[in-house]
């Protein structure tokens, strides 16, 4: 019965994305709401830890200078970095010391909206390098935000180059159809 209703709420969360159960306060998600999610969240983990475990992808990669794209790392893993961008809605974030947290909580799989993009992209681009952009494996919701940061910085003119030079960086890092979608409407194709 909990597993039913927290697939319930997942999939509510998904129709309806604007702040709801997986709203995080400071990079972590309220006791409560992890209790609720327990089993998804559960299942989560224990595929990140699958994946970390026998993937043979780097953690990260170095996209331009000063910005570095990746998956979730544990606290041993993490390059120096002095912003980190969590874009994570279902996953704690844990801050290395000295880092400033930026959280743009976005589901897996799904795209933000061209205009909360486009404005956390454009901040993103200002912030005190290095950078470190993530989501849990570093693919989809990284590529997505990476290339809309790179076209604020000028280091791509448009999302086809951007996704180029990402995928030459973190060959796995690539925005599923919806995601380019929102690209191609926040940046123009």
């Amino acid at each position: 019965m909990w597993a039913a209703l927290d697939l319930l709420l997942v999939a509510h969360a998904y129709v309806q994305p604007a702040k709801g159960i997986f709203e995080k306060r400071e990079g972590t998600l309220p006791l409560a709401r992890k209790i609720v999610l327990l089993p998804y969240l559960g299942v989560v983990h224990a595929v990140l830890w699958a994946l970390r475990t026998f993937s043979r992808e780097p953690p990260h990669a170095t996209l331009v200078d000063g910005i570095v794209i990746g998956r979730r790392l544990r606290m041993h893993e993490y390059p120096a970095v002095t912003t980190l961008v969590d874009l994570t809605a279902e996953l704690d974030e844990h801050v290395p010391e000295g880092a400033t947290l930026v959280s743009f909580p976005i589901l897996d799989g799904a795209p933000a909206d061209a205009g909360s993009l486009r404005t956390m992209a454009q901040s993103v681009s200002r912030a005190p390098r290095p950078v470190y952009l993530h989501c849990a494996q570093g693919h989809g919701r990284t590529s997505m935000f990476a290339a809309a940061v790179l076209i604020e910085l000028g280091a791509a003119r448009s999302v086809s180059e951007a996704l180029a030079a990402i995928v030459r960086a973190r060959p796995g890092a690539r925005p599923n159809r919806e995601q380019r979608r929102l690209l191609d409407e926040a940046y123009g194709p």
